[in-house]
């Protein structure tokens, strides 16, 4: 019996949770060791453009930026900063 966007035995959600798997496996081996050349290797990669889709920036270095930019702009802004 086929459902709606399953495919065959249900492979097509197969497929989509081994790469679901292997991508959040490749994420956080640049998160561990922040080395794009490593999850190159580790993921069987040769092009390090197909490699780059395990950097995934955290909120935190993504906040500092958006602080320092307003403290070379606005030197009060270290008064007001949100925690």
């Amino acid at each position: 019996m086929r459902r709606g966007g399953d495919g065959a035995c249900g492979v097509h959600r197969w497929t989509s949770l081994w790469f679901a798997a292997r991508h959040t496996f490749g994420t956080a081996v640049y998160e561990a060791t922040g080395n794009l050349a490593m999850v190159m290797k580790v993921m069987g990669h040769t092009a390090a453009r197909t490699a780059m889709q395990y950097q995934h920036p955290g909120l935190d270095p993504i906040r500092e930026a958006i602080d320092q930019r307003n403290l070379r702009h606005n030197p009060r802004h270290s008064e007001l900063s949100v925690q």
